[in-house]
């Protein structure tokens, strides 16, 4: 499952529910009742930090995420920075460079680079084309 749109708490328990297989299944493997499961998905009720954990612990995903809807989403997922696109936006500042007879530092040059691959790692994970 691609994340689409995962800005309300509700679209986040969504996900984790596809995650674990079902809300009965979240419920049992986080210690909650279907009910509180059922509660947090109309928004009726948020969970408190204990539960935040539980839920995020039983899905395999970050608390930071589960809670606010930043950061990475899964327990130990890094960005990967692919060559391909690396390869990209060095031709792209090469040519900027020539043009503009701008010149980049290798720090500057090294934090554009991993700027615009954070952006579209992020731009990846949020479009599913």
């Amino acid at each position: 499952m691609r994340i689409k749109d995962v800005s309300l708490f509700t679209d986040r328990i969504k996900y984790i529910i596809d995650l674990v297989g079902s809300a009965e299944k979240l419920a049992n493997i986080s210690g909650m009742s279907s009910r509180v499961i059922g509660q947090y998905l109309s928004g009726k009720t948020d969970p408190t930090r204990k539960k935040i954990i539980a839920l995020a612990e039983a899905a395999g995903v970050s608390v930071q995420w589960l809670s606010t809807g930043e950061g990475l989403t899964r327990n130990g997922e890094r960005q990967e920075f692919s060559t391909p696109k690396i390869e990209l936006i060095n031709d792209i500042l090469n040519i900027y460079k020539k043009e503009l007879r701008e010149k980049f530092t290798p720090e500057k040059k090294t934090k554009i680079i991993t700027e615009l691959c954070e952006l579209l790692i992020n731009w990846d994970r949020v479009d599913p084309k």
